[in-house]
């Protein structure tokens, strides 16, 4: 027993060592956070102002309704687009040229008098574009009505 009490009499000054400094770790810690912030930050403002410049590879905001019409039927015609591929991008001409936020079954007023084949043309589009098993191919009449649907003078332009 006397040993142990030397032993607890040598013992009694040790001091117990300081906690460790954990400033520089905390302060190392949080750069390393806002760095990462500022680079995903940093990110996404490029890839969203990348994505907002980026054009269309295949409608051509410049060139006319008309023109875009004559090169999808050409590109169609010469087998290089699929009937899908085909209406998704007459679906947007159409859109696009005449002005139209959304393309759907209410005919624009300036195409009044075509409203049957206005009709027509939407469902055989919707149905290519769609379903997942078309039964009928694009035909050419599908092009025509939609170069009459563009020539036709619109309420905006009496």
């Amino acid at each position: 027993m006397q040993e142990i009490d030397k032993l607890l009499i040598r013992m009694a000054d040790i001091e117990v060592p300081s906690p460790p400094d954990w400033t520089p770790a905390l302060l190392s810690g949080m750069l390393i956070i806002l760095l990462l912030v500022l680079v995903i930050a940093l990110a996404w403002w490029w890839r969203k102002t990348a994505r907002a410049q980026q054009h269309h590879p295949v409608i051509k905001h410049e060139l006319p309704a008309h023109h875009q019409l004559e090169i999808l039927q050409a590109q169609w015609q010469s087998g290089s687009l699929p009937d899908r591929e085909a209406a998704y991008r007459l679906a947007t001409i159409l859109r696009l040229g005449l002005g139209l936020s959304q393309l759907t079954a209410n005919c624009p007023k300036h195409l009044c008098h075509k409203k049957k084949a206005w009709l027509s043309a939407i469902a055989f589009l919707d149905n290519i574009r769609y379903q997942k098993q078309t039964t009928a191919p694009i035909t050419l009449e599908l092009f025509e009505h939609a170069g009459h649907c563009l020539s036709a003078p619109s309420a905006l332009q009496e």
